[in-house]
């Protein structure tokens, strides 16, 4: 299975990692879902935890609409 991540450069706090994004929620989500649809393991991921050769410490995992 490919795990597939949308990385941001601020930190992602809470329950909900994309409460920052306001105008393109919905191109987020979409995407989220598309990579889903296709068997993807899809993750939101922020790049301050980023420690080398693809590997994040930290992330949310989206599956079925959530987080």
């Amino acid at each position: 299975m490919k795990k597939v991540g949308i990385c941001f450069s601020k930190d992602l706090q809470g329950q909900d990692p994309l409460g920052h994004i306001v105008t393109k929620i919905r191109v987020y989500l979409r995407l989220l879902d598309l990579m889903q649809k296709e068997g993807w393991e899809a993750y939101v991921l922020t790049r301050k935890t980023y420690k080398g050769g693809g590997i994040f410490n930290g992330g949310w995992q989206y599956r079925d609409g959530n987080f």
